[in-house]
């Protein structure tokens, strides 16, 4: 899911009428967070989006429950 958010900023770059080719897609660099080794962090990048899952989650579980509020007050 980390990496994935490049791909869907790399789609909105190009479009139409600035097509990707091999040579566009070769000059791209997407940038990781590394460890003190210099290799990607994999754990952290994991860490990362399961936090954001997890704000997502309770934003919806919010959103559903202010709407059955709703609901509960509406007459038929």
């Amino acid at each position: 899911m980390f990496i994935s958010t490049f791909t869907e900023k790399l789609s909105e770059k190009y479009s139409f009428n600035r097509e990707i080719n091999d040579s566009r897609i070769q000059k791209e660099k997407n940038l990781l967070p590394i460890n003190k080794k210099g290799k990607p962090d994999y754990a952290f990048m994991e860490q990362y989006m399961r936090q954001k899952e997890q704000d997502k989650l309770a934003n919806f579980k919010n959103y559903i429950a202010k709407r059955l509020d709703q609901v509960k007050t509406l007459k038929k």
